[in-house]
């Protein structure tokens, strides 16, 4: 009898492998020996991500290739399945693998994604068969322990296929929307003299147009003065303030003035009497613990770190055994992580070098809550703890993830921060004032966070009820404040919880189901497509929208579905449905309906398009291009460009002209440029020699109908544009 583990990459694989007693390592797979397998044949072999993609438009129809508005819209009668081109080579070793395995253990990423790897790989090497049996690991670390503990107790596997068929059905979603909605919008603007790239997506295009609802927002604030009045007090040399019990505030100093008179207080010094005393003991319990939402948000607040950057650094550490799974949205454990946790406790405190005193030694609902743990719990920390050598090779992003989940999870078993909350309760005249001051007690488990958290001190005087202080009346003048531009780290949170936004209940109760828009292990990598397709840019951690974004989301407000985070979440809803097998919700009815909406686009878009302020970005894509221009094109009217990989013309596709950026690795300068434009030959100077790199020459080169041409080398005291 033959077993395979399907894992879902290498390091994966490799952490499986390490976990059993002995193995062979063979080329793309590996031969494993452990007791626990019960004798038989038993291979660990692995995919690289997604080793399956949905083949593209022009596999099913040769016109589909080019975009064209007569050829939307682009309905494939049955959806088909390839092998991604890079990946071909180890796709046919898990293939040979799969087909002579008697039972198949898929061991990919505990989420939707991990199962849509797993039997998309397992169906295109046609091994979805009765004659096999299926099973299914499912762990939350990759520590030795753990991965034996799955191994021992593999689950049903057709107990979670459900995750498949949902990551399928929003997979080709995404496909039906980016296929049709992105040619239609990029050539109806286009026709309308914009010749650029516009992609569409299901949830990128609402999280663009909520960043660029908020930037209107701020653009048409307008601020207004406002006035409030407080006491400054002087009590035994202690100065503290009394602001009124109601938060009053004023159109006008008229309008406050009035007031005061009509209550009898005067501008100036005036008596205040105390009326009520209370003192408080409070007590703050740690944070929660993180999920990767708000570890994201923590990073982009302490680093600048973006989400993404933040995800694949936890990535590092889970992989490396450290952190348990990071991409979850669960901000509890189990009874069962608490125990080891506590066990490893004064390890852990070892590490993070402090000797504070265990408290909380039994789990409290506050972070122990089986109820509220799915597929996964909390990022913790696993038992495997780095050496110096190890934490010292992480980079600084990584030092600080570990740090603060260390941190995180060490405070929860630790004291409470006491604080004594002093209240004071003011009469003058007709009018009652209060003033509040905080005294830290016991900083508990702040003493971790000390550094980072600052923790304020608020000091009144020793009072009695009916003394009377002197205060100075002073008048504040204040202007409302405009709403804050996003950050990576707040525009996480914004669309996690995307259901503030709304009014309508019944949006609010669907956004906060399915956990507003995107998902914990997506919304990362929305924000990045975002910033590649020139939507947004981050100016000092403040997120912008771009021209090209304001023109988009200017033709996309009369489209609810691929603007607002309501209708994005009722997607997100039905798809839910179908992962829960949901008697009624199917992927073809829900296909059904994303074709329904491409037909209603196509009868729109042009009208849509041309309610945008063309005119605008035209002006700007003028200016930008004679910003950006290089040189002029040798083979048309157009400009020469900087791309991501190569200089290209303006007029692209219609002149395909284009210059490398780099010649022998040596980039070229803009004077290179300018000549190999011209027709001149031009010194590239500084090349590295291939025989040895600490030598350097200076080549001539020139451009010819084959490419860059190296016609020989120039000596130091030659000039560029010969």
């Amino acid at each position: 009898m033959v077993t395979v583990i399907l894992a879902e990459k290498p390091n994966q694989a490799k952490s499986y492998v390490e976990a059993l007693d002995k193995f062979e390592r063979c080329d793309g797979y590996f031969r494993v020996y452990d007791d626990i397998l019960n004798d038989k044949e038993t291979y660990i072999t692995y995919c690289i991500g997604h080793l399956i993609e949905l083949v593209p438009p022009e596999k099913y129809n040769e016109k589909w290739k080019q975009w064209n508005l007569n050829n939307l819209p682009i309905f494939p009668e049955k959806f088909q399945f390839q092998v991604a081109k890079e990946t071909r080579g180890q796709f046919k070793k898990v293939k040979e693998l799969l087909l002579k395995a008697d039972t198949i253990v898929i061991a990919t990423d505990c989420d939707r994604e991990g199962e849509n790897i797993a039997w998309s790989t397992i169906n295109l090497s046609g091994c979805h068969t009765k004659s096999k049996t299926f099973k299914r690991l499912w762990i939350n670390s990759l520590e030795k322990e753990a991965v034996r503990e799955g191994l021992k107790n593999l689950k049903n596997a057709n107990d979670y296929i459900s995750n498949y068929y949902e990551a399928q059905t929003r997979q080709i979603a995404d496909w039906l929307i980016g296929f049709n909605a992105s040619p239609l919008y990029t050539l109806n603007f286009k026709n309308k003299g914009i010749d650029e790239t516009f992609s569409i997506g299901r949830v990128q295009s609402p999280t663009l147009y909520m960043i660029y609802q908020r930037q209107l927002d701020i653009e048409n604030f307008k601020k207004e003065k406002y006035y409030q009045f407080q006491f400054n007090l002087n009590y035994n040399d202690i100065e503290f303030k009394a602001e009124p019990i109601d938060n009053l505030k004023f159109k006008s100093k008229e309008d406050l003035y009035n007031y005061l008179s009509e209550n009898s207080v005067v501008n100036g010094s005036n008596v205040l009497t105390v009326r009520n005393i209370q003192e408080n003991e409070k007590k703050v319990s740690s944070p929660k613990l993180h999920s990767l939402s708000s570890l994201q948000t923590r990073m982009n607040n302490l680093l600048g770190s973006s989400p993404k950057e933040t995800l694949e650094s936890a990535e590092k550490l889970y992989l490396g055994k450290f952190l348990s799974y990071p991409r979850t949205d669960k901000h509890h454990i189990t009874n069962k992580e608490f125990d080891y946790l506590n066990k490893n406790i004064e390890s852990y405190k070892d590490f993070l070098g402090i000797d504070s005193d265990t408290i909380y030694n039994e789990p409290r609902k506050r972070y122990c809550d089986s109820s509220k743990v799915g597929s996964h719990y909390a990022i913790i920390l696993s038992k495997k703890i780095p050496t110096k050598d190890e934490f010292e090779a992480f980079s600084e992003l990584e030092k600080a993830i570990y740090l603060e989940i260390a941190r995180t999870v060490v405070a929860m078993f630790l004291d409470d921060y006491i604080y004594k909350e002093t209240t004071i309760d003011f009469s003058c005249k007709n009018l009652d004032f209060r003033s509040k001051g905080t005294t830290p007690k016991k900083l508990g488990w702040k003493n971790l966070f000390n550094s980072m958290d600052s923790t304020k001190e608020t000091i009144l005087p020793n009072l009695q009820i009916d003394d009377e202080v002197s205060g100075e009346l002073e008048l504040l003048e204040k202007v409302t404040r405009p709403p804050k531009l996003f950050t990576e780290g707040s525009l996480i949170t914004a669309m996690k919880t995307a259901s503030k936004t709304l009014d309508e209940e019944e949006a609010k109760e669907i956004l906060d189901e399915v956990e507003g828009i995107g998902t914990e292990a997506t919304r990362a990598d929305i924000i990045e497509t975002l910033k590649d397709n020139d939507y947004i840019v981050v100016v000092k951690k403040n997120i912008i929208v771009t021209a090209k974004g304001k023109a988009l989301c200017q033709a996309l407000k009369h489209q609810p579905l691929l603007s607002s985070v309501e209708m994005t979440a009722k997607w997100e809803s039905y798809l839910k449905k179908i992962g829960e097998r949901e008697e009624k919700a199917t992927q073809d009815i829900f296909l059904e309906n994303v074709k329904k909406f491409i037909l209603h686009l196509i009868d729109t878009v042009d009208k849509d398009v041309s309610s945008a302020d063309l005119e605008s970005y035209k002006i700007f894509l003028d200016e930008k291009a004679q910003k950006d221009k290089l040189a002029d094109c040798p083979r048309c009217d157009g400009s020469l460009l900087k791309k991501k990989t190569f200089i290209g013309c303006s007029n692209y596709p219609d002149c395909e002209f284009s210059l490398p950026l780099k010649f022998r690795n040596k980039a070229l300068t803009g004077a290179n440029i300018l000549d190999l434009a011209s027709g001149k030959e031009t010194i590239v100077k500084g090349i590295k020699s291939q025989q040895d790199e600490k030598k350097k020459y200076n080549a001539i080169i020139k451009l010819t109908d084959e490419g860059l041409k190296f016609v020989g080398f120039a000596n130091s005291k030659q000039k560029k544009g010969r």
